[in-house]
């Protein structure tokens, strides 16, 4: 991570920070600190928050799914779609009063916190156990107070055929993350080139 500029205090700050991890994400918050999540081989999912200076304040792991990462082969890219618990990049989202979100998935279930800017657990979502395979589990905050979430649902056999259909699905949450005020599947999509997709707010509200 790369930070340069002028901090809320008027001091000016130009640092550089190697990340650790898999997968990492990364993002700031209005006081300039740095956010990021990252997966360790042994498949735990780490937060980081850094001061504009690169110096570490906050680190915490807040899941484990067992070291999935072992499973991999790096030479049969399709191993990353064939075992159940396997994790990809978390989904970081900068909220009101300087509050964060980190969402993500284990294919099996989709989850969500809510962390202040100190890293303490405000909200938690957790899903049922899900009927299909879910790669990524994106999240953006609407103007209304909500939170909006999307999931590729990878209902396939990767092993036997390499190609799968599946359902691009948008679930809208309250705040807190305890009430789903509602879900639908907005795309039906072919040979699985839903399985990284993502989103974005745009200045007039629209995703």
């Amino acid at each position: 991570i790369y930070g340069q500029g002028e901090n809320y205090l008027n001091n000016f700050f130009d640092f550089s920070k190697s990340l650790d991890g898999n997968f990492g994400t990364v993002s700031t918050l209005s006081n300039g600190n740095v956010i990021s999540a990252s997966w360790t081989d042994d498949g735990n999912l780490v937060t980081q928050i850094y001061d504009t200076y690169g110096s570490l304040i906050n680190q915490q792991s807040i899941f484990s799914n067992g070291g999935p990462l072992e499973n991999f082969d790096i030479n049969d890219t399709g191993s990353y779609n064939k075992y159940p618990g396997a994790s990809f990049r978390a989904d970081i989202s900068i909220i009101s009063d300087d509050k964060y979100l980190i969402s993500w998935t284990d294919q099996e279930k989709n989850y969500a916190k809510i962390f202040d800017s100190n890293n303490n657990l405000l909200h938690e979502y957790i899903s049922e156990n899900l009927d299909y395979t879910s790669n990524r589990f994106s999240s953006v905050p609407l103007d209304d107070g909500s939170i909006l979430f999307s999931s590729y649902d990878m209902g396939y056999d990767y092993i036997e055929s390499g190609i799968g259909n599946g359902n691009l699905r948008i679930i809208k949450m309250s705040d807190d993350l305890d009430t789903v005020i509602s879900s639908e599947i907005i795309e039906t999509v072919h040979n699985h080139v839903g399985t990284f997709q993502d989103m974005s707010k745009l200045s007039n509200g629209n995703v």
